[in-house]
C-alpha cells in the first residue's frame, strides 16, 4: 500500500505557503494576547487583516498587521512567526512519526508484508 502512495512535496509546500496566514492565526492572536492585547481586540485586527483579500501572502500580512498601530507585534515580529511553516501545521509531524514507527514495528514483525501486492482496483 505504501508502495503506491504518492507525495508531492511541491504542491505540499505550495498550500502551505498560501494558506500559511491563516494557519498561523492563533499563534499571532496568542502572541498579541501575550503582549497585553484583549483576546476580542487582537481578532477582530488580525481577522480585518485576514480578510482584506482573497489570498494574503505572509509577507504582505506582516507588512499590513506589522503596521497597524492597533494590533500588539511589529512587523519584524510578525515575520518571525511566520518564518517557519512547519511550525503551523499542527500535529501533522507527530502523527507522521508515529503512523512511521507503527509501519516500521509491523514489518519488522511481519517482513512477508513488504513483498505484498494488492489485488487491482476495479
Amino acid at each position: 500500500v505504501l508502495d503506491s502512495l504518492e507525495v508531492f512535496e511541491d504542491s505540499l509546500k505550495a498550500e502551505i505557503t498560501a494558506n500559511l496566514p491563516y494557519l498561523a492565526s492563533t499563534r499571532l492572536l496568542t502572541a498579541a494576547v501575550e503582549r497585553g492585547m484583549g483576546r476580542e481586540e487582537a481578532h477582530a485586527v488580525l481577522s480585518k487583516h485576514l480578510m482584506a483579500n482573497e489570498a494574503v501572502s505572509a509577507a504582505e500580512l506582516a507588512s499590513s498587521l506589522g503596521n497597524d498601530n492597533d494590533f500588539a507585534l511589529s512587523e519584524t515580529e510578525v515575520k518571525a512567526l511566520l518564518e517557519d511553516p512547519l511550525l503551523h501545521t499542527g500535529a501533522a509531524q507527530s502523527q507522521v512519526a508515529a503512523f512511521s514507527a507503527v509501519a516500521e514495528d509491523y514489518l519488522k514483525r511481519f517482513p512477508n508484508a513488504a513483498e505484498y501486492t494488492p489485488a487491482e482496483v476495479i
